[in-house]
């Protein structure tokens, strides 16, 4: 609103450096924020001391640079003021120039401690979320898995002895089962370091999703992955999010023998990621049960989200589902 705008401006200090005498002035409001009497007088050096240690040498730095080329900063630091309270500040700065010659640096100065804290608070409860989400997949896949595992593997020794047969089946079953928490662990490691999804080729993501569900619930997978080239970080987050909702979805609700997962660049990738332009399709199908007959459960399914995520990207997804005869999620970017 308007005086909102306006409660914001009035909270905005000023303040100027002139370099030929090394003077520092003030406004009122940036007295306020250091929390300093009216007769404190502001230098470069006292100033800057008022900045915590590692945020000082990037004001520093960006001073510097103004003198030197006119570069402007806008910075947002950590600060203590005069009684002892923590801050953080937005710092702008520009150089002025008189007769092509650097003279004097100004800017504006804002306490943005509240937005900060609040920012903060978000990313926390979103980290405590996503450690939640985490911990109960690591419940409902990891620690199944295992259990699983541990009961096929007490049953073996005697199964051995009276039906060997049936003894090497419970062994491929305990293979399969092994195969398929070694292959969730994988993947909540990448979740805990998000950086690493962007690291981690596409095609080895895929490959270890879809390990994941299948060995998980022992159903069939086939792949069909040809070379990826490498993919804006948006683009290629989008992709394995989009891919990990289409397996969750045949886990949860397809009641499928088979997945197929493939992905293809058209035209190939040959290796030169500078010259590769090109269409990426991805694909997971299954034969499983199928849609309702009005794409129903939508956002049980998630269907708004994987949607929201290709717009995002402004790639084209499409799901082509018939009762009884499975599903398949196609993923297509750029749009065509």
């Amino acid at each position: 609103t308007l005086l909102n705008e306006t409660q914001q401006m009035a909270r905005l200090g000023g303040w100027e450096l002139v370099l030929r005498t090394s003077k520092v002035t003030w406004t009122n409001e940036v007295y306020r924020i250091h929390e300093v009497p009216p007769d404190f007088v502001p230098t470069l050096e006292n100033a800057l001391a008022f900045y915590l240690p590692q945020d000082r040498p990037i004001l520093e730095a960006a001073m510097e640079r103004a003198v030197e080329d006119g570069e402007p900063w806008d910075l947002e630091l950590r600060m203590t003021a005069a009684t002892g309270k923590r801050l953080w500040v937005r710092a702008i700065g520009r150089a002025e120039r008189q007769n092509g010659e650097i003279v004097r640096l100004s800017g504006t100065f804002q306490d943005i401690t509240e937005r900060k804290e609040a920012e903060n608070a978000l990313a926390e409860a979103a980290a405590a979320a996503e450690r939640n989400r985490l911990a109960r997949d690591l419940h409902d896949s990891v620690t199944q898995a295992l259990f699983s595992a541990s009961l096929v593997a007490e049953v073996l020794p005697q199964a051995w002895k009276r039906d060997p047969d049936a003894a090497h089946e419970g062994l491929e079953e305990l293979r399969m089962l092994t195969r398929g928490a070694l292959a969730e662990m994988r993947t909540m490691l990448l979740e805990l370091r998000p950086h690493a999804l962007v690291e981690t080729g596409l095609d080895e993501l895929l490959f270890q999703l879809t390990e994941a569900v299948t060995n998980r619930m022992q159903l069939a997978a086939a792949f069909r992955i040809e070379p990826c080239p490498p993919l804006p970080p948006e683009v290629h987050i989008a992709f394995y999010r989009i891919a990990q909702e289409a397996l969750n979805n045949i886990v949860k609700h397809a009641s499928a023998d088979q997945v197929t997962v493939s992905l293809r660049a058209s035209p190939e990738f040959g290796g030169e990621a500078d010259h590769w332009q090109g269409v990426l399709t991805l694909q997971i199908s299954d034969d499983g049960c199928g849609l309702g007959p009005e794409g129903a459960e939508a956002d049980q399914l998630g269907l708004s989200i994987m949607r929201e995520r290709a717009d995002g990207i402004k790639a084209r997804l499409e799901i082509e589902s018939e009762r009884d005869r499975g599903t398949r999620v196609s993923l297509v970017w750029p749009a065509e």
